[in-house]
């Protein structure tokens, strides 16, 4: 029993990892059309012919002619190869040939289909679902030759390749065509994306079936005895068939019925429930087809012409098989229907609880929905598992009567439900009619399956998941606060918290209520997982190379950490080579080696977890923070895997519920890439710099890890950067992009040059602030001409560049420990020359009693920073566009320096520390003004004075204490900000 017992927990593994997969990728597509499309008349047009389209499949009944077909070519293959074969082939062209009459008269009837299925659709509405269901009825075509053509390769548990045809594929295709088109094209594109699906699901599972696939001649095939049997027992189930369809006929009026929206809650709400019911259920119904066919076919062999007796033994050696499944089934997935339905109203929240679906205020019809759904995702996995063991034993009656049963009731009692009860009845008329399946099958069952005793065994399984439920509901549910009210982050960490001590305590019951599933886990721990953990264990106690993963990993060290300040210091000395601190990517293990000559190499260890990972590679910090009204007091988090001697790394840095920076890279030679968010700054000053400064970016990243020699231009840094921008509002969808090269001739001179860039979107027309004249939309797009054009730091019609040339110059090698800095900019270089951006620095560097910088900083746009009278003086709009009207920002954060553009801007900066690090304070002290065409200029105009200070104190090398004060005062207006902070390393 070990063989089969290890072939199919691998099949398991293989059908649960894809559909979960694919369940995954299609929560993603579900939250991005809920975010594009919300819950309106479109979408409930677009989910009624995704819902036709679904009753058109299960009329065919091409999962039952699936199932019909496996145990005959599984008992063929066994005896006659090359009969098998030809089975196969002639099955599959029957189909396609009938499927393909079959969707050309749909065609030409879909007008009539909607109003049969949807009466309560009107005009638009109608319209709108007639050409949407003209757009996937095409699908059924490949649906079928994909469905039919499984039942072979899962005959030889090939899973793998028909759970990617099936599930996985389509899921990816479309996920990745709604990325691509998102909602510039209307609902009617989701359809052809969904027909693009199909077909690219039977692109990939024909080439790897044609070996097993005989003619498809049709006149051969319609005269197969194997095929004819196959065929009427198909038709058997024509009258459970006729059955389905008044009841999923009566379901789709009822769906039409409801008010404008809730259609579209219901389905999103359902989409867990689909992940959940993909992974589990469909995978087990997969898996013990084949083992119940085994088993009926170790019967037939053995019994000699007596139907009745191998009917007899069949059962017999079913029986234990179909009640171990059904008992393996009740133990894992009654746990996850209690937890999923507890917890609906935050999965909901979690996936859709922004954008349109939000402003719709969908949420609490898609939560109820999703806890209804569940429930019914408990009784059809059970009954999924009965009808494949029908199906073994060939049954197909015994389906029949139950489906008859359940479907008229339903058809009988849904369309009142709905009346009585909106939503609510229809989803509950879908369980209510899988529980009376369940039970029918159950009664009908032949007596030596035995599921009598699966009955009495439930028992324990039951308080075992019910108590966890009870506790959730009375104790924890009324305390959590509405899950509106907090962000992606502290949703994903409530039901992290829930999900975590529910396992406990549900694991805490199996354990004294002594489950089977107990043992089962006990004896994988000791097989498998002990000689893991144990590994984990002397890894973590080896020195040297383990030892050693817990070093600075490659990770980018965070813009403005304290150690930029040290490296600047060094700089000004003459400890570091001039614009070691202004190289990006800086990586923290750079940082860790260009630090290791100084004092505060070891803070910086200590602050990465140097030699004290709890598990090899992975450091994390973690703190609370307490602020005024505008910050608020919340948890701070920060995590780094990676280290010096690996080469992939990771990170994330969580403050207010928000995600400030988060990713993963990998390092390679010389070489580094990483893919998430991240807050850059190109060149500048402590105030900020011109091109860039932090603001949260998504997309990837690409640069050299560590500087490259080449002759004449010294030590040579290159970083480059693009992904999308959706915060932005004049053009919808632009993309960002960046790039920064630097140059070190000589040790004491470094030379940087920065773009910047918004590209892309769509513009809709408008005016701007600087030009009364409105402007008409877009006639065309960027193309792949703009995008090389682009590259070469060209202009074109869809673009707003800026760019910068900066110098860092120590003087340490004449005695002063002072560093120089300049930055020169210009914006969108089809403007005027003559209206830049400058900033100029002076850093000094002192050591006695400690080490100390003293720094003064000018930053000024337009006159302010005009080097010379005759240039050009039209003005540039720094940083404003008559294309990218919201200027150069994302969302509410500006892109470019603080200041916002024209004006200038004197501070005085001051930091100290002691040797060791343990002790840091930094104040900066600003004089600003902003003129006209400032981003700032309506919330601060004016002349304004402006205070930063920072401090920070390790009582111990795991512990800091730490603050920061910001505040900005003009006339008649003002602001400040504080907070207090205390973390932990580890």
């Amino acid at each position: 029993m070990t063989a089969p017992r290890a072939r199919t927990v691998r099949s398991l593994a293989v059908l649960g990892g894809g559909t979960a997969l694919a369940a995954v990728l299609g929560l993603g597509f579900q939250s991005l059309l809920a975010y594009w499309f919300g819950a309106s008349a479109e979408t409930d047009a677009f989910f009624m012919s995704l819902s036709i389209y679904g009753f058109l499949g299960k009329f065919l009944m091409l999962s039952h002619l699936r199932s019909l077909a496996l145990p005959v070519y599984a008992r063929l293959r066994s005896r006659d190869p090359e009969r098998a074969r030809g089975l196969a082939g002639g099955l599959v062209g029957l189909t396609v040939a009938a499927v393909l009459v079959l969707s050309l008269l749909l065609l030409a009837a879909a007008p009539l289909l909607v109003d049969a299925l949807a009466p309560g659709y009107e005009g638009a509405m109608r319209d709108l679902t007639v050409a949407l269901v003209r757009i996937r009825v095409p699908a059924l075509v490949f649906l079928a030759a994909t469905t039919v053509t499984m039942a072979f390769l899962e005959s030889d548990r090939r899973f793998g390749v028909t759970i990617s045809a099936q599930k996985v594929v389509p899921a990816a295709v479309s996920l990745a065509l709604l990325l691509a088109i998102r909602d510039r094209s209307g609902i009617a594109a989701v359809g052809w994306i969904g027909l693009a699906a199909t077909v690219a699901g039977a692109a990939l599972i024909f080439p790897a079936a044609r070996a097993r696939l005989g003619s498809m001649a049709l006149a051969p095939a319609a005269a197969d005895p194997e095929i004819r049997r196959i065929g009427s027992r198909w038709l058997s189930l024509s009258s459970s068939n006729a059955a389905t369809f008044v009841g999923e006929w009566a379901f789709r009026v009822g769906a039409s019925l409801l008010p404008v929206g809730l259609f579209s809650a219901v389905l999103y709400g359902r989409m867990t429930h689909d992940l959940l019911h993909a992974a589990i259920n469909d995978s087990a119904q997969t898996v013990s087809l084949p083992r119940f066919a085994a088993a009926v076919a170790a019967a037939d062999e053995e019994g000699g012409e007596a139907a009745e007796r191998v009917a007899a033994d069949a059962d017999r050696r079913l029986g234990p098989v179909l009640r171990a499944s059904l008992a393996r089934l009740s133990a894992l997935s009654l746990p996850l229907t209690l937890l999923a339905a507890a917890t609906a109203p935050w999965t909901v929240a979690l996936l859709f609880g922004r954008g349109r679906f939000l402003a719709d205020g969908m949420l609490r019809p898609a939560a109820v929905s999703l806890a209804l759904f569940m429930i019914g995702f408990f009784l059809q996995g059970l009954v999924q598992i009965l009808f494949s063991a029908a199906f073994a034993t060939h049954r197909p009656a015994l389906i029949n009567r139950a489906q008859l049963v359940g479907h008229l009731a339903r058809a009988a009692a849904l369309v009142p439900l709905v009346t009585a009860f909106s939503y609510v009845g229809l989803v509950g008329a879908q369980v209510a009619m899988n529980a009376l399946i369940l039970a029918l099958l159950v009664l009908w069952a032949p007596p030596d399956w035995g599921l009598g005793a699966v009955r009495a065994g439930l028992l324990r399984p039951v308080v075992a998941a019910a108590l966890p439920a009870a506790l959730y509901w009375g104790a924890v549910a009324p305390r959590l606060p509405d899950p509106l009210a907090l962000g992606t982050l502290g949703r994903v960490g409530v039901l992290a918290l829930v999900g975590g001590g529910w396992l406990v305590v549900y694991g805490a019951l199996a354990v004294a209520l002594r489950l089977p599933e107990v043992g089962e886990l006990r004896r994988w721990l000791r097989g498998s997982a002990a000689p893991a953990a144990a590994a984990l264990v002397v890894l973590c106690l080896l020195p040297g190379r383990a030892r050693a993963q817990t070093d600075a990993s490659w990770g980018a060290v965070p813009e403005g950490h304290w150690s930029l300040t040290v490296l600047e210091w060094m700089e000004a000395r003459g400890d570091l080579p001039a614009g070691a601190s202004a190289v990006r990517p800086l990586p923290g293990a750079r940082v860790a080696a260009l630090l290791a000559g100084s004092g505060t190499a070891a803070a910086f260890d200590d602050e990465r977890g140097r030699k004290r990972g709890l598990v090899p590679g992975l450091r994390f910090a973690l703190g609370a923070a307490a602020g005024s009204a505008h910050r608020g007091g919340t948890p701070v988090l920060a995590v780094e895997a990676g280290s010096a001697s690996s080469l992939p790394f990771a990170f994330l840095d969580v403050d207010r519920a928000r995600v400030l920076r988060g990713g993963v890279g990998v390092h390679v030679r010389g070489f580094w890439a990483e893919a998430g968010r991240e807050r850059v700054q190109l060149g500048g000053g402590s105030t900020g710099a011109l091109v860039l400064n932090p603001a949260y970016l998504d997309g990837a990243r690409v640069g050299t890890a560590v500087p490259v020699r080449i002759p004449l231009l010294g030590d040579v840094s290159v970083v480059a950067g693009a992904g999308p921008l959706p915060r932005y509002d004049a053009v919808r969808d632009p993309w960002w992009g960046f790039l920064r090269a630097t140059a070190r001739p000589a040790r004491w001179i470094q030379v940087g040059l920065s773009r910047g860039v918004l590209a892309g979107g769509h513009f809709p027309g408008g005016s701007v602030a600087f030009d009364a004249k409105p402007y008409g939309p877009d006639e065309g797009s960027l193309g792949a001409a703009d995008v090389v054009r682009l590259a070469l730091g060209q202009a074109t019609d869809f673009d707003d560049q800026v760019a910068a040339l900066d110098v860092r110059v120590s003087l340490a090698s004449v005695g002063l420990p002072l560093l120089a800095t300049a930055e020169l900019g210009w914006e969108d270089r089809d403007r005027s020359w003559g209206d830049p951006g400058l900033i100029a620095g002076l850093l000094w560097a002192g050591r006695a009693p400690l080490p100390v910088t003293l720094r003064y900083e000018y930053v000024a746009f337009g006159r302010a920073a005009r080097l010379c009278s005759w240039c050009d003086t039209l003005p540039a709009f720094w940083y404003q566009h008559v294309r990218f009207q919201s200027g150069w920002r994302a969302g509410g954060d500006l892109l470019g320096h603080p200041l916002g553009g024209y004006g200038h801007q004197h501070a005085l900066a001051a930091a100290a520390w002691t040797p060791g690090g343990a002790l840091r304070a930094g104040l900066r002290l600003s004089a600003l003004t902003r003129e006209r065409w400032n981003l700032l200029e309506t919330d601060r105009p004016g002349a304004a004075s402006r205070v930063d200070g920072t401090a920070a104190w390790r009582p111990g090398r795991r512990v800091e204490l730490s603050g920061t004060m910001r505040g900005e005062w003009g006339e008649g207006w003002g602001w400040s900000d504080w907070e207090v902070r205390a973390t932990a390393f580890f």
